[in-house]
């Protein structure tokens, strides 16, 4: 994507590398803040689910 954009001609790498890091960053911390949404009724879930098979 970052080539496409330098072939596009109108960023330079400095821009588009910054453009990355930023990104990148982002995605870290809001994938840092869903995991635990997601996990814990997952958890929940597999918990219960082990549960019923054990019964």
């Amino acid at each position: 994507m970052g080539l496409q954009f330098l072939a596009m001609g109108d960023r330079t790498l400095a821009e588009i590398w910054s453009d990355h890091q930023r990104v990148t960053l982002c995605s870290a911390i809001l994938s840092s803040l869903w995991a635990p949404v997601i996990y814990f009724p997952l958890n929940r879930l597999w918990e219960m689910t082990r549960t019923l098979e054990k019964s």
